[in-house]
């Protein structure tokens, strides 16, 4: 999943299991840690 992230260019890993991808390229982060991420940013937007 790290490989086709790179590839496709995405951002984010969004997984509860952070430690598998702590050599990955793209940043892993948790489902709610997401959530927060975009509601931030929806909020930075208005």
């Amino acid at each position: 999943m790290a490989m086709t992230a790179a590839r496709t260019g995405a951002d984010y890993i969004v997984t509860r299991n952070i430690k598998d991808y702590s050599h990955s390229k793209v940043k892993a982060v948790r489902p709610a840690d997401f959530l927060l991420m975009l509601d931030n940013n929806k909020e930075k937007q208005n």
